[in-house]
């Protein structure tokens, strides 16, 4: 028997699942379909998706490579790509937007972290930050993997990013 999982009952659809709605998750019999191969795109929604995809394609090296405006004008994306990265990174900026500054202590998401090769390239990228205005924290030891170092800024939605050395892969 393959593992089991948890399906939402009938008739709980919502693009906002409340507490209710996750209290109604069971279990179930049925098999998960085969592992992920890979994580094929992060979706993020800013504020200003031109001033954002600049900051990515100046400050970290991305490359825009599409992007698609809604015909009703709900909203606008922007897809990027790094050539270090088989993940691709969309931008959209949603015109019902509640707007404010990205705030990780609410449901949803907390960071975004990048791999680098190792302590060094850290340093480097610090001094590349630093270059281009952008406030980072001292490169500092991992505190969730031994031998993990870790260097934390902002972009220009306050969305949370780290650049993570990893020694152990």
């Amino acid at each position: 028997m393959g593992r089991r999982r948890y399906r939402r009952q009938a008739g709980l659809r919502s693009p906002r699942p409340t507490r209710s709605h996750r209290q109604a998750l069971v279990w179930s019999d049925e098999v998960v379909p085969r592992s992920f191969r890979d994580l094929h795109h992060l979706g993020l929604t800013v504020a200003d998706v031109e001033v954002s995809a600049a900051w990515y394609e100046r400050v970290l090296g991305f490359r825009r490579t599409g992007g698609w405006d809604d015909p009703a004008g709900r909203w606008r994306k922007v897809f990027l790509v790094h050539d270090g990265l088989r993940t691709r990174l969309g931008l959209a900026e949603h015109a019902g937007s509640a707007g404010g500054p990205f705030d990780e202590t609410r449901t949803g998401l907390d960071h975004l972290a990048f791999g680098v090769a190792d302590r060094a390239e850290l340093d480097e990228w610090s001094a590349h930050l630093g270059a281009e205005g952008v406030p980072v924290s001292p490169v500092a030891a991992s505190n969730s993997i031994e031998g993990a170092y870790v260097l934390v800024f902002r972009d220009p939605d306050n969305i949370q990013l780290e650049l993570f050395a990893d020694p152990s892969g």
